[in-house]
C-alpha cells in the first residue's frame, strides 16, 4: 500500500535551476557565447537557442537581494521570469516599456535597429512585393525579431498607436540607390541576452533553491561551439554535390516604391520614418508630402492548415478526416498546437479502466501559448467527432440526437425504460477475436423489441469479468448495405450514376416506411466474394449485392465462416440468367452467395433497374431484424477456447441472458491502422505518419502497426510554430510560464485542500511544453554578416511526438523538423548564397544529433556519400545487393521522393538503416531525412513494465504518468507535480517522479476487494487531475479537455458502457 504519511515538500529540480541560473550568474563565457551564437543542450534546453550576454552586463545593475515570498520553486521562478523580461533580447517586453514611455524617437530606433529586415515573399509572378508583402504579421515579427519591410512598418505604426500617437503606413517613390536597398537586408542585428540582474541575487536564488553558490562550468552544455560542427558538415556535403549545382536563385532588390510610416504631430509638421533602412532617421520625408500615399491593406500572412487523418485495417489506403483547422501564420507563430485523441470515458472511470476498454476518443487540435486568454485559445482550437478504435464515427448534434456512423442511436428526448424489458435474446460471435460481438434482442411482455435503450442500460461480463463495450445499434430497423460490381461487364442500368439513382430511390422509400433505417451504397470490383465478406464484417443487418455472377476470386473456409456469422444477403443477378442456370442444374455464384449468408438470390427481369428496385423493396417488406442491438467489446484475455458471456440489465433486477462463443479468430478485428498528420504552410504541404501503417510499405498493416496506433491514441503530438527563431530570454520566459501554470494545483494539494478547491484550481489549466521543439527552432549561427542574409521564407514548424507501443516496454519520442521554413540567402553572388544557406542550416542537423540517438547525421557519420538519382526512387539496386537490403532503402526512397526539387545524398554502399541528406536545389537549404521521410530524430526510453502487463486497474494511470514523465508534462523539473487527493485529512500518496510510478504499478488485483475500492476512491480524483494535466494546452487546456470529455456524457451513456470498476461514491 502507498505511504499515507504527509509528504515532504518537493525538491526543485536541479537541472532546470542550474541551466537558468548558469545563464545569469556569469559562470559562462558570455563574450564567446555572443560571438558563437551557440545552442545549449541537456537540461538547459529551455534556453538552448541563442547567445549569452553582452560584455559588462554582470553586476552593473547591483541591487539588494530580493525577498522571496511564496512557495518554492515558484517564487524564485517568478522572479527569474521578471528578470528575463529586462533582457534586451526579450523584444516584446522591451516594446512594452517603450510604448509606456511614449518616446517616438526611441520607438523608431527600436524597430529600425532591433528588428532584422527580411526580403518580402516572392509572388506567383516571381516578383517581390515590397509594399504589401508579409509572411507572419506584426506579433510574430516582434517575437522573432525579423520581418519584411511592410511588417516592420506595420509594427512601428502599431507601437506608435499603442503609445497614443497618430501614425499610418504610407508608400512613396523609391529614391535610394540599389546598394542601399540591398544593405538593408544584409545589415546584422544584435539582441544580446543581458538581464538586469546582479550576481548577489543569483546567489540568493541558488541558496533558496538548495543549489551550490557557484554553477558548474558544464552546467549549460554547448552545441556547435563556434559553428564548427555545422561548417564541417556543410563542407562534407559540398564536396559531394556537383560543382554546377551549387548556385541559388538570384536575389534582386530593384523596387519602385518604398514603405514607411508617417507620424502626425498636432504641434508641427508630420514626420516620416523608414524602419527598414539602417541609416535613416525620424524626420523629413525623402519626397514631397503629397507623394506619401496611405498604403493599401497588407497581403494576407501565410495560410496554415493542419489535418489529422486515420485509416482502418480493412481499408488502410482510404484515409478519413478526424479533425482539421485553418489559421494564418500570425495566429500560430510562437504558439503550439496540441494534437490529441482524448479518451471520452468519464475520467473517474477512465482511471480504473483496462486500456482495452478505452474504445472511444475525441480528436483535438488545441492551441496553447502564454499570450492567449482562455477565450482566444478556445477560438483557435478545433475538435472533431468522436471515433472508436475500429474507426466508427460518433456525433452529438445540437438537437440532442446522437449518431453512430450517421445512424441515429438517440433522438431528442429519446430513451426507453429498461424496466419494460422482460426477456433478452442474445447471440455471441467471435470470428474477429479478441473482439466479440453481441447481437441482442430485448423484448417486452408482448414479445416486441424495446428500441432505444442506451449502453448504460446494460452490463457485460466475459467469463465473470466485467468488460467495457461499445453500442453501435439499438433500433428495430434495417441497416442495409447495397453493393454493386462496377466492372465493365455490368449492364448500363447498374453502373455509375444510374446505380446511384437506384440506391437513392430505394433509400427514400425505405426511410418513408422506417425513419430509423440506414441504407448505404458501395462500389466493388469483381472480387465479389471478398466484397461480400467485407460487407458482412460491417454493421449491416442486410446486404444487397448486384453483380454479373463472374467473380474473380473464390469462396474459402475463412470467408465461409465469416459469412455464416454475418447478415443475410439478397443477391441480384443483373444478367437475368439465374433461372436458366437453375433449370440446367448448374452451380452458380448467385445461389452460392445466398446460401452462404442465409439469404436469397433473385434474377432481375430483363436486367432493368426498376425490376431490381421491386425485388429489394419486396424483400424488405417481409424482412425481420433479428439483431436490433449490437454490442462490441474486447475480451479481457487473448486465450482461445470456449467462453461464456453474460449480459444483464442495469435496472437492479435479474433480467439477463448468457451465450457461449469459441475464442478463435478467423481474421483480425478491424481497427485503426494508421494516424496521419498533414501540415500545410502556404504552398508547402507535408504529411507524416504519426503511427501505424505506412503507405510505402511492401505489405498491409501488421500487428506491430496496430499496436503502435493503439499506443499513439494515448500519446502526445505537438506542433510548434515559430517565425524567425525566438531569443534566449523569450524561450526561457515561455518555458517558465508553462511550469508556473502548475502552481495553483500543486499548492492546493500541498495545503491538503478539499476536492472541490483542487478541481477549481485545476480548471485554471496547465501547459505542456517539451524542450525538444525549442532546441529545434535554434537560430542560425550567423544570419547576416553585412554582405548576405540567410532567412526563413516560410514558417518554422517542428512536430514532437511521444507515445508507447502495446506489448513493448518503451516510450518512443520523435521530433521532426518539417520543411516549411524554406531557408534561403539573399546575396549578390548566387554561389555564395547557396553555400551560405547550406552552412547555416547545417546547425539544425547538429542540434538533432544532440537530442536524439537516431538521426541522419548519426546514421551517415563517417560513411562515404554520393549524389543519388533525383528522379528514380530505386537507386540501390546493384546486382550484388540482397533483396532484404534493397527493400528498406526502396521504401525510404519513396518517402523521400515526396519532396521535389532536391538533391539527395546517401551512402555509397546502401548498407545500414536508411538515411539521406536533402539539399534544396534553388537555395541550398539542408534537411536530414530518415526512412519515413521525416526530418529530425527519434529515441526510445524504457518504462518499468510492458504496456500489455499494465492493462489492469491503474494501468491507464501508469500510462499517463509514464508518458507525461517522458514527454515533459511531468518531469523532475517541476511538471504537473500533482499529489494524490487528501482522504480524511491524509494524503494517500505523492504522484511525483518515482513515487508516481510506484503507485501506478501497484498490483491492485492482489488487494482485498473492499480495500481496493477504498484506495480507488482516493486515487480517482488525483488521477483525474494528472490526466487533465497531461491533456494541457495553452488556453488552459485542462478546461478544454474537460469539455471534450464532459460534453460527451450523454453520448457515453448512449454508446459506451460505464466502466465496471468506476470509482465508488
Amino acid at each position: 500500500m502507498p505511504d499515507e504519511s504527509t509528504p515532504d515538500e518537493p525538491t526543485p529540480d536541479k537541472s532546470l535551476a542550474e541551466a537558468l541560473l548558469a545563464l545569469l550568474d556569469g559562470t559562462i563565457d558570455r563574450r564567446a557565447f555572443l560571438k558563437r551564437s551557440a545552442g545549449l543542450a541537456g537540461g538547459a534546453a529551455l534556453a538552448a537557442t541563442l547567445p549569452g550576454c553582452i560584455p559588462g552586463c554582470e553586476g552593473e545593475s547591483a541591487q539588494e537581494s530580493p525577498n522571496i515570498e511564496g512557495a518554492l520553486p515558484y517564487a524564485v521562478w517568478e522572479q527569474m521570469q521578471q528578470a528575463l523580461r529586462t533582457s534586451p533580447d526579450h523584444l516584446p517586453a522591451q516594446a512594452d516599456r517603450l510604448v509606456e514611455a511614449g518616446d517616438p524617437e526611441a520607438i523608431f530606433r527600436f524597430v529600425r535597429d532591433r528588428i532584422a529586415t527580411y526580403p518580402p515573399p516572392t509572388s506567383y509572378w516571381g516578383t517581390n512585393d515590397l509594399v504589401n508583402g508579409v509572411r507572419w504579421g506584426t506579433r510574430a515579427t516582434l517575437r522573432g525579431g525579423a520581418g519584411t519591410p511592410r511588417e516592420k512598418a506595420d509594427l512601428l505604426a502599431d507601437l506608435y498607436q499603442r503609445a497614443g500617437l497618430e501614425a499610418e503606413v504610407v508608400t512613396s517613390p523609391e529614391t535610394s540607390a540599389a546598394s542601399e536597398r540591398e544593405n538593408a537586408f544584409y545589415h546584422p542585428v544584435e539582441n544580446p541576452f543581458a538581464p538586469e540582474i546582479d550576481p548577489e541575487t543569483v546567489t540568493y536564488w541558488r541558496t533558496e533553491l538548495g543549489l551550490p553558490e557557484t554553477a558548474a562550468k558544464d552546467a549549460v552544455p554547448r552545441i556547435d561551439e563556434d559553428g564548427q560542427e555545422s561548417a564541417a558538415l556543410a563542407e562534407r556535403l559540398l564536396d559531394v554535390l556537383p560543382e554546377d549545382a551549387q548556385a541559388a536563385d538570384a536575389f534582386d532588390a530593384r523596387w519602385q516604391e518604398a514603405v514607411g510610416v508617417r507620424l502626425h504631430d498636432e504641434n508641427g509638421p508630420a514626420r516620416y520614418a523608414n524602419p527598414s533602412r539602417p541609416n535613416t532617421s525620424l524626420g523629413t520625408p525623402p519626397v514631397e508630402n503629397d507623394q506619401l500615399t496611405p498604403a493599401d491593406a497588407a497581403n494576407d500572412p501565410l495560410a496554415v492548415e493542419v489535418t489529422l487523418e486515420a485509416a482502418v485495417s480493412s481499408a488502410p489506403e482510404e484515409r478519413f478526416e478526424l479533425v482539421s483547422g485553418q489559421w494564418t501564420a500570425d495566429e500560430v507563430a510562437g504558439r503550439q498546437l496540441l494534437v490529441r485523441m482524448a479518451p471520452t470515458m468519464e475520467l473517474r472511470e477512465l482511471l480504473e479502466a483496462r486500456l482495452n476498454d478505452v474504445r472511444v476518443f475525441a480528436p483535438l487540435l488545441a492551441m496553447q501559448a502564454p499570450d492567449l486568454s482562455k477565450e482566444e485559445a478556445a477560438e483557435l482550437s478545433e475538435r472533431g467527432d468522436a471515433v472508436t478504435i475500429a474507426g466508427d464515427r460518433l456525433e452529438a448534434h445540437d438537437d440532442g440526437t446522437l449518431t453512430y456512423n450517421g445512424r441515429a442511436l438517440q433522438g431528442p428526448g429519446d430513451g426507453a425504460d429498461p424496466a419494460s424489458v422482460e426477456t433478452i435474446e442474445m447471440q455471441a460471435t467471435a470470428d474477429r477475436f479478441p473482439q466479440v460481438t453481441l447481437q441482442v434482442r430485448p423484448l417486452d411482455a408482448d414479445g416486441e423489441v424495446v428500441s432505444g435503450l442506451p449502453a448504460s442500460a446494460f452490463a457485460v461480463e466475459d467469463e465473470g469479468e466485467a468488460v467495457g463495450f461499445t453500442l453501435s445499434a439499438n433500433r428495430d430497423a434495417p441497416i442495409v448495405r447495397i453493393l454493386a460490381d462496377q466492372s465493365t461487364s455490368m449492364p448500363e442500368p447498374f453502373q455509375g450514376a444510374s446505380m446511384e439513382q437506384l440506391v437513392d430511390t430505394v433509400r427514400e422509400q425505405v426511410l418513408a416506411q422506417n425513419p430509423d433505417a440506414d441504407v448505404r451504397f458501395k462500389e466493388t470490383n469483381s472480387d465479389q466474394w471478398t466484397a461480400l465478406k467485407n460487407a458482412a464484417r460491417s454493421d449491416a443487418n442486410l446486404i444487397v449485392y448486384a453483380h454479373d455472377g463472374e467473380p474473380t476470386d473464390g469462396l474459402n473456409d475463412e470467408i465461409r465462416r465469416l459469412l455464416d456469422s454475418g447478415p443475410p444477403a439478397v443477391i441480384l443477378d443483373v444478367t437475368d440468367r439465374l433461372d436458366t442456370l437453375r433449370a440446367d442444374g448448374a452451380e452458380n455464384p448467385f445461389d452460392e452467395m445466398a446460401e452462404a449468408t442465409g439469404g436469397t438470390a433473385f434474377p432481375v427481369s430483363g436486367g432493368e433497374r426498376e425490376a431490381a428496385r421491386e425485388v429489394i423493396l419486396d424483400y424488405l417488406d417481409d424482412f425481420e431484424v433479428t439483431d436490433p442491438y449490437r454490442l462490441d467489446y474486447r475480451a479481457p484475455t487473448e486465450s482461445t477456447g470456449e467462453r461464456t458471456v453474460r449480459l444483464r440489465l442495469n435496472d437492479g433486477g435479474t433480467t439477463e441472458s448468457t451465450a457461449s462463443y469459441t475464442a478463435e479468430a478467423v481474421e483480425p478485428p478491424v481497427q485503426l491502422s494508421s494516424l496521419h498528420l498533414t501540415v500545410k504552410v502556404g504552398d508547402t504541404e507535408v504529411t507524416r505518419t504519426l503511427a501505424g501503417w505506412d503507405e510505402q510499405s511492401e505489405s498491409g498493416p501488421t500487428d506491430t502497426d496496430l499496436r503502435a496506433v493503439r499506443g499513439a491514441l494515448f500519446g502526445t503530438h505537438l506542433l510548434s510554430f515559430e517565425a524567425a527563431a525566438p531569443s534566449t530570454a523569450i524561450v526561457a520566459d515561455d518555458f517558465l510560464a508553462a511550469k508556473i501554470t502548475h502552481k495553483p494545483v500543486e499548492l492546493a494539494v500541498r495545503d491538503g485542500a478539499g476536492l472541490q478547491r483542487i478541481k477549481t484550481k485545476l480548471r485554471q489549466g496547465t501547459r505542456f511544453l517539451p524542450s525538444e521543439p525549442l532546441l529545434l527552432h535554434a537560430p542560425l549561427p550567423t544570419p547576416a554578416n553585412g554582405s548576405a542574409r540567410t532567412y526563413e521564407t516560410g514558417l518554422r514548424a517542428v512536430l514532437f511526438s511521444t507515445h508507447f507501443t502495446f506489448g513493448e516496454d518503451y516510450v518512443s519520442s520523435r521530433a521532426d523538423v518539417l520543411p516549411t521554413a524554406g531557408f534561403a540567402t539573399a546575396a549578390p553572388d548566387r554561389r555564395v548564397a547557396f553555400r551560405r544557406t547550406l552552412r547555416q542550416t547545417a546547425r539544425l542537423a547538429v542540434t538533432e544529433q544532440t537530442l536524439f540517438s537516431e538521426t541522419t547525421r548519426s546514421r551517415l557519420a563517417g560513411r562515404p556519400l554520393r549524389t543519388l538519382n533525383t528522379y528514380t526512387p530505386y537507386y540501390y539496386d546493384a546486382d550484388n545487393m540482397p533483396d532484404a537490403q534493397k527493400v528498406p532503402w526502396r521504401r525510404a526512397a519513396r518517402n523521400a521522393w515526396t519532396q521535389r526539387d532536391q538533391y539527395f545524398l546517401g551512402p555509397e554502399d546502401g548498407e545500414g538503416p536508411p538515411a539521406f541528406w536533402s539539399v534544396t536545389q534553388d537555395t541550398g537549404a539542408l534537411l536530414g531525412l530518415l526512412a519515413d521521410g521525416s526530418g529530425g530524430g527519434s529515441r526510445r526510453e524504457r518504462i518499468e513494465e510492458s504496456i500489455d502487463a499494465l492493462s489492469q486497474t491503474f494501468a491507464l494511470l501508469n500510462l499517463y504518468v509514464g508518458g507525461a514523465v517522458s514527454s515533459g508534462a511531468i518531469n523532475p523539473i517541476g511538471g504537473v507535480a500533482l499529489g494524490a487527493v487528501a482522504l480524511h485529512g491524509q494524503v494517500l500518496a505523492r504522484m511525483y517522479g518515482g513515487a508516481a510510478m510506484a503507485v501506478a504499478l501497484m498490483d491492485a488485483s492482489q488487494l482485498d476487494r473492499y480495500a481496493r475500492r477504498a484506495v480507488l476512491f482516493a486515487a480517482c480524483e488525483a488521477s483525474k487531475m494528472l490526466i487533465l494535466g497531461s491533456f494541457s494546452g495553452g488556453f488552459r487546456v485542462v478546461e478544454r479537455a474537460a469539455e471534450a470529455v464532459g460534453d460527451m456524457d450523454d453520448m457515453l451513456g448512449a454508446t459506451g458502457a460505464p466502466n465496471p470498476f468506476s470509482c465508488p461514491g
